[in-house]
């Protein structure tokens, strides 16, 4: 991509990364329930802007916990860019049995699972 990368070009690549994960469009990071306990949506991918740059996380717990998906600390919106584009080609390439589609956290999660990643 030439220009300027923009925080909503990355966002829009998060988006394409959860519709690949099996999230559709428009599902929050939280649900609130009728109790009034926010409860974390398992998989879902955001952006999070750290020291001057950009950072992708997955929510992993109900309680929600994250993972740093890259674990190379924050880096420029250029450098995320091209890696959302990789890691997206690499959730295409997984197919619909891949280990980290939202379908298979939860199955995992609701078997009781407590580390559903196998970390």
């Amino acid at each position: 991509m030439s220009g300027a990368i923009t925080k909503t070009d990355l966002n829009r690549m998060v988006g394409g990364i959860n519709l690949r994960a099996g999230h559709p469009e428009g599902v929050a990071s939280f649900t609130e329930y009728e109790e009034g306990v926010a409860r974390s949506t398992l998989g879902y991918y955001y952006l999070q802007g750290e020291w001057g740059g950009w950072k992708l996380y997955q929510i992993i717990t109900k309680s929600g916990g994250v993972r740093d998906v890259f674990g190379c600390g924050a880096v420029p919106k250029r450098v995320m860019y091209y890696l959302l584009r990789s890691y997206a080609t690499g959730l295409d390439d997984g197919g619909p049995d891949s280990f980290y589609r939202i379908d298979k956290i939860v199955e995992r999660a609701n078997k009781g699972v407590d580390n559903v990643w196998g970390l």
